[in-house]
């Protein structure tokens, strides 16, 4: 790129797809088969923080939620990047929530969630609340730790590709204020996606809000109750649990109205709110858990 492949997002939501090939076999079956793996990998995730944030109950409630949703079930199940990002996005919180997270567990959430960067770039919102979380909650010398951790991957992330890799950052950053960042060849992202129209009716967009809350009901649903039932700081049952939440909430809604913005707000693949949310709905559904 831009004289290799048309490629409009981060590279690695390609490279594991085909590493997975190059190891077992080529096509689409090792693949899928990864994906599930992954997605499982995932339930685990929501085990692990649900058990340790709430109770056996809470914790088999959670993994039922998603056991019996086939659409998620079908999401989840193809070389995408939902799977990939959903993977990653739980086992940042399993490594990352709670007191007394060890030291390496703490850098290796701050790697995973650098990498999540690389894999998908809209997935950059969840850095400045994990680092903000890290710090309130385990302290400076932990935060340091993470925040050179993701700096540290992020930058050898992006100058392995430099400088072709700011065509991902040209749409998102002022880059033409920036003249060494600028590119000659830019990518219309947008005319990749499926269902880009500027012609959509507000109908149509509340037909993808209803999508997406079909989808994912209880974390969307519960997420929005949370808020309105929000206990007083001196009703829940650890600090640990208080500052699990606010963090939770706030990627939770960061997330969401960073996604409902650029698909509902704009013409760049309006129909696909319900995939964004794919990215991220364990995190609503873990703040449920954790309130």
């Amino acid at each position: 790129q831009p004289y290799g492949l048309w490629i409009n997002k981060m590279y690695l939501s390609f490279l594991i797809w085909g590493w997975v090939q190059m190891l077992f076999a080529p096509g689409l079956l090792a693949p899928r088969y990864f994906a599930v793996f992954l997605s499982v990998l995932a339930l685990l995730g929501v085990w692990i923080v649900s058990r340790r944030m709430g109770n056996r109950w809470l914790a088999s409630i959670a993994v039922w939620v998603l056991a019996l949703n086939p659409a998620l079930i079908s999401k989840y199940s193809t070389a995408t990047a939902q799977v990939l990002i959903i993977c990653m996005v739980t086992w940042v919180l399993v490594l990352s929530l709670a007191e007394e997270r060890p030291l390496w567990q703490i850098v290796a959430s701050a790697i995973l969630a650098a990498l999540m960067v690389l894999t998908r770039e809209n997935m950059v919102f969840i850095i400045p609340p994990l680092i903000l979380y890290i710090f309130w909650q385990h302290g400076r010398k932990k935060g340091f730790f993470a925040l050179l951790a993701i700096i540290i991957v992020l930058a050898v992330g992006h100058i392995i590709y430099w400088p072709e890799i700011m065509n991902l950052w040209e749409r998102w950053l002022p880059i033409d204020s920036i003249p060494f960042l600028k590119q000659t060849t830019q990518l219309d992202a947008g005319s990749l996606a499926p269902g880009s129209s500027p012609d959509l009716s507000i109908t149509s967009r509340l037909h993808s809000l209803s999508l997406a809350i079909r989808m994912h009901f209880i974390p969307f649903l519960g997420s929005f109750i949370v808020l309105l039932v929000w206990p007083k700081k001196g009703c829940w049952q650890t600090l640990a649990h208080y500052r699990a939440a606010v963090f939770l909430a706030v990627l939770f809604f960061v997330l969401l109205v960073s996604h409902a913005w650029a698909s509902l707000a704009n013409n760049y693949c309006v129909f696909c709110f319900q995939d964004y949310i794919a990215f991220f709905g364990n995190v609503g559904l873990l703040l449920i858990i954790v309130s």
